[in-house]
This record gives C-alpha cells, structure tokens and sequence, in this order.
C-alpha cells in the first residue's frame, strides 16, 4: 500500500514536471559508441560554430530528491542530512530556463550573471571559504548569495528535484563530449545538428539527436508500469487478506455452530466466545502490523467489524439451522 501510494505521489510529480519541462524544447547528442578522431573533431567543429544563445550546459548535483525525499526534507526544515553542500554547474543561459533568487527576494537575470560565478545559498555563507577550496577556485570568483531553500526541477530527470543547491556558472562548453553533464541544444540548433549528420551520411543507429521530452516520456512510462505493477500486488495481497480472514471465520462458525444455536434459542449472544475469537485476531493482526508496517494497524479495526458484521449475521439468520442439522 505504502509503495502504491509512494508510486502515486511520484507519477504525478513526473507528469507535473513534464509539462513544465517540454517547454524549453531541448534535445541532446546521443552516441552508441565514441567516434572516430576525424569525425569527433568535425562534430566539435560544428558544435563550436552553433551561436551561443541555441546551447546550454548542465550538469546536476549527485543529490537530487524525489517528491517524497522533498517534501520529508520541507516538513522537517532540514537543508540536507549533513553539513556537505551539492553543486549544480550551468552555462549563464541555463538561467533562463530554470528560476534560482537570490537573496533579496530577486529573480536573477541570466544576462547579469557571468561566467566564473558562484550563487550560494545564505545559511553557507560562512562556509564561502570551504566552497571555494573544494571547487578548486579562487578569490577572483564572483559570490552571489541566494535565498536558501530554494527547490527546481532537475532538467534532465522529470520528478527528481535539485533542493538547496550551490550553483557554478561557467562559460558555454562548446563540445560533444563534457567532463561532466549534457550539452543541451534548443530546437533551432538540433535542426541544424541532424542535417549535418545526414550530410556526412552518420547512422542514426550510432549518433542522433533525441529530444528530451522523449525521454521524459520513457521515464513517465517506467514510473506508469512500476506504479500498476504495485497496484496489482495490493490487490492481490488483499484479496489474499480477505480470503484468510474468510476462511478464519468459517473454520470458527463451524466450530461453534451448535453453540450459537442454543444462544440464539435463548435470545442471547456468546459475548465471551465471540470477544476472544475477536481480540485473539485483533492482537495478531496488530503485531504483525507493528512489524511490517504501522499503517497496518488500521486493519485492526476493519477486521473488527468484518468479524462483527459477519458473526452477527450468521447467529440471526443461520444458527438455528445447526440443530435440526442443516
């Protein structure tokens, strides 16, 4: 149940992402394998020649946190489990696609913002010294502080999330390989790209151009399945459930049944019988629920009243029956 709701949460925030998502309309560069010298350095000839403004560079953090880990994260006003920070690295464009502000309450404007800048959350200020080490700059870099806290989406991963992250920006790398992150082209430049590969004949089996909102639909589709694959085993766990209990009350109906019959002769119910057939379930069930999963224990009560429900309709309608051996 935990994983079907879990699931849940995950597919709409996937699909909610995506539709933010598909419109930057990007794409990247895919390959099967590594080209030969020649044509790497034709592709890196022509990448270098495409203007600025129609690619992007992005690389995202090692951290990034589903809806789940977010909202955990959010309601507990954690900013991470530990003292370390995580580092996102952009071009200055990629400002344009994705809302970071800082720590006046401003949007920042990609146009302001320069190479060799780094934008820090407020609460790591003290620790501006540390992040410049780690990232191997110097003092020469640009510090800019940001609001903390500060969630966006992942532009790679729809429904994963980048949560109070240092961002570096760098200049545009203009190249088919980047030592770390993607390449991201817009519409306009993919164009170009996939006319080029036509014109040096390239297989599209061993370089092509695919476009992002494919693969979040593939991820969309992956998070779909695994979400009716849970489905379907909650169901069969509590069809299971239903049939065990079924089962339980009818091996104890026919225990008791003459007994139940000479109550119902009286006008009287078998409180003692009927309440520690009851807790003695109860009890099971709730310690298997404390092991497998708290939120079991609201079976207890379902339980309860499946009991009584089916208890109370059997001595009033078929007790009676068990005597003149129906």
């Amino acid at each position: 149940m935990n994983t079907s709701i879990t699931g849940t949460e995950k597919l709409k925030s996937s699909i909610a992402s995506i539709s933010i998502l598909q419109k930057n309309d990007l794409y990247k560069i895919q390959t099967s394998a590594v080209p030969e010298v020649k044509l790497h350095e034709t592709l890196d000839q022509f990448i270098e020649s495409v203007d600025d403004k129609h690619l992007y560079n992005y690389s995202a953090p090692d951290i990034l946190l589903d809806v789940t880990r977010l909202k955990e994260y959010q309601e507990t006003k954690n900013l991470h489990e530990n003292d370390d920070f995580i580092v996102t690295s952009i071009s200055s464009n990629v400002l344009e696609l994705i809302e970071v502000i800082d720590s006046n309450g401003n949007l920042l404007d990609s146009s302001i913002i320069k190479a060799n800048t780094l934008l820090i959350p407020l609460h790591y200020k003290s620790q501006t010294g540390e992040i410049l080490d780690e990232l191997q700059l110097n003092e020469t870099t640009e510090i800019v502080y940001i609001k903390d806290k500060q969630v966006q989406e992942s532009i790679l991963w729809p429904g994963l999330y980048v949560y109070d992250s240092v961002y570096y920006v760098h200049d545009l790398k203009k190249m088919l390989y980047l030592n770390s992150g993607e390449i991201l082209l817009d519409a306009d430049s993919s164009r170009e790209l996939e006319n080029e590969l036509n014109n040096l004949g390239i297989d599209a089996n061993s370089i092509r151009v695919d476009s992002l909102e494919m693969e979040y639909n593939i991820f969309k589709g992956n998070l779909e399945l695994s979400l009716f694959e849970s489905l379907f085993h909650m169901i069969i766990n509590t069809l299971s459930y239903l049939l065990c209990i079924l089962s339980i009350m009818t091996i104890f109906l026919e225990l008791r049944k003459k007994e139940f019959a000479v109550y119902r002769l009286l006008g009287r119910y078998p409180i003692t019988s009927i309440t520690k057939f009851i807790f003695l379930n109860a009890v099971i069930t709730a310690t298997i629920g404390l092991i497998l999963n708290p939120l079991f224990l609201y079976l207890v009560i379902i339980e309860i009243l499946f009991y009584v429900f089916l208890i109370y309709h059997y001595i009033n309608r078929k007790a009676v029956l068990a005597i003149k051996g129906e």
